[in-house]
């Protein structure tokens, strides 16, 4: 069960480009509801977007995401995680698994070529990106230099209001990963 607080000014949910979308949330499982196990995950999170230059060629993307686990019995599949193509771009999926995670992303979207065909709007982009995470047991133990860094760079190909296919590549201390979807990381 999930409870949660939004708040929405994005100028789309598929393709924003300005814009503030900010969630409290709380998920609970109990074994009293026919769950295996109990837990409660209490998270905050945000995503802003600011549009720079003519007609928002720059989109400035930004991201912030705290996770909090309240039990000490949780299965491995339910502790936090980063890595992969939404929160660590430079590491595999799910690389790194702990009780609570923080995760910092910042993007600078920019439009390379614009073009109508039709009614539709088709934008090529690029991305540059700074991805900033750590998974850590207890607040205690939450250290500055224990935080992985991943800096990359991507291509996008945008139908405005109507999807992304995107390529990002990021260097992480580890290796390079590269990831396609169709959709903004984040």
């Amino acid at each position: 069960v999930e409870a949660a607080l939004e708040y929405d000014s994005r100028d789309s949910k598929i393709t924003p480009s300005s814009g503030l979308n900010a969630k409290l949330y709380c998920r609970v499982a109990d074994k009293s509801v026919a769950s295996s196990f109990s837990m409660r995950r209490y998270g905050a999170m945000a995503k802003g977007y600011l549009p720079l230059g003519d007609e928002g060629q720059f989109v400035t993307a930004l991201r912030g995401m705290v996770e909090y686990l309240d039990e000490d019995d949780i299965p491995f599949y339910e502790l936090s995680s980063i890595g992969g193509g939404t929160t660590l771009r430079g590491f595999g999926e799910g690389r790194f698994y702990d009780r609570h995670r923080i995760v910092c992303n910042a993007e600078e979207r920019i439009r390379l070529w614009r073009f109508a065909v039709g009614e539709i709007s088709l934008d090529i982009e690029t991305a540059l990106f700074v991805d900033a995470a750590q998974v850590f047991p207890s607040f205690r133990d939450l250290r500055y230099q224990d935080f992985k860094v991943v800096v990359g760079g991507g291509l996008r190909l945008v139908v405005r209001s109507q999807i992304v296919a995107k390529v990002d590549m990021g260097y992480g201390s580890e290796c390079t990963a590269i990831y396609a979807g169709l959709h903004y990381p984040f």
